[in-house]
């Protein structure tokens, strides 16, 4: 009896096939599952068993493996799927291995891993390991406009400009964006773009939390030792409780805050040192100018802020 069909990525030859599902009773009555990868005028036949499996929604169990090859407790450097089944299933529900097959595959189609075939086993490489990922902020600016005129600053944008002090290029950065209220990662509408080429930056969502979204940036061009480059981010997310918080692990050479409405506020800034352990008030620097588009332009700047240093803006009507 067939089920259904579908593309996917072969297990055996590791070819965009399509899938039919088929399952058959033997003589003892028994369900007998399995499926059928036809490409090329060939077929490859894989046993499947949907017992005691979770089905995962599109890119969900993507996500996971992305997640995993994150984690510091992950080994380093080449592994099986195997040893992804084996440290997924200390914390998910059982995983059909065929499908987590498929997915590793596509990663390395994304660039994300790397694979290569010795004999009839396949071992796969991480690109995306952790010390890879890491960079340093040189500057940042943060933009956010009153787009409802409701004091809600749900339109931001962010202008970051990283460098990488690393000896190796810098193919992939990770970005965390958080919110006050719940909301789904399609309603934010985020656009990542690299301001050194014009080019819009491909995003990968790694974990998707109702107040926390942690992305991965693949860049269009790498980071080159000691390479610095501009990224802009531009998404749409409400601030009901009128505040906003930025800190940041490493040193920040130039940070600006800026704030554009149609309505008079008041502006209360502090900035909470992670060496000095006090708090100062910083909301007589705050600089008010008339604009264009918009009415009124709160801004602060500050020319250097510690690693872990906390910068909070709240702000009220007059």
């Amino acid at each position: 009896m067939k089920k259904g069909f579908r593309e996917e990525i072969c297990p055996v030859c590791h070819k965009k096939a399509v899938v039919t599902k088929k399952w058959v009773k033997n003589r003892y009555g028994m369900r007998y599952d399995y499926v059928i990868y036809s490409h090329d005028k060939l077929k490859h036949y894989v046993n499947h068993t949907t017992t005691n499996t979770r089905k995962y929604k599109k890119g969900e169990l993507e996500r996971i493996i992305i997640e995993v090859l994150s984690s510091e407790s992950f080994k380093e450097g080449v592994f099986t799927v195997n040893d992804v089944v084996e440290f997924i299933g200390k914390k998910f529900e059982n995983i059909n291995i065929n499908s987590l097959r498929s997915n590793l595959f596509r990663l390395s189609d994304l660039g994300i891993i790397e694979s290569t075939k010795r004999g009839r086993k396949v071992f796969f490489l991480n690109t995306i390991n952790k010390s890879r990922l890491n960079f340093l902020f040189d500057s940042i600016e943060i933009y956010l406009e009153d787009a409802g005129e409701n004091l809600l600053m749900e339109k931001h944008t962010h202008i970051i400009t990283i460098r990488n002090d690393k000896p190796w290029p810098i193919n992939y950065i990770q970005s965390r964006i958080v919110g006050d209220v719940d909301e789904f990662y399609e309603n934010l509408g985020l656009k990542v773009f690299d301001l050194s080429i014009s080019t819009e930056i491909k995003t990968i969502l790694i974990e998707d939390k109702p107040r926390e979204k942690r992305v991965l940036l693949k860049l269009p061009l790498p980071l080159g030792p000691n390479e610095s480059r501009k990224i802009k981010m531009e998404y749409n997310w409400a601030e009901p409780e009128h505040s906003f918080v930025s800190s940041a692990a490493t040193q920040i050479n130039g940070f600006t805050f800026s704030i554009s409405c149609n309505i008079p506020l008041n502006l209360t800034v502090t900035e909470t040192s992670s060496t000095r352990n006090d708090v100062k008030d910083l909301s007589g620097k705050v600089i008010k100018m008339e604009g264009t588009k918009w009415k009124l332009i709160y801004t602060i700047n500050f020319k250097r802020i510690e690693p872990f240093s906390v910068i909070q803006i709240k702000w009220s009507t007059q």
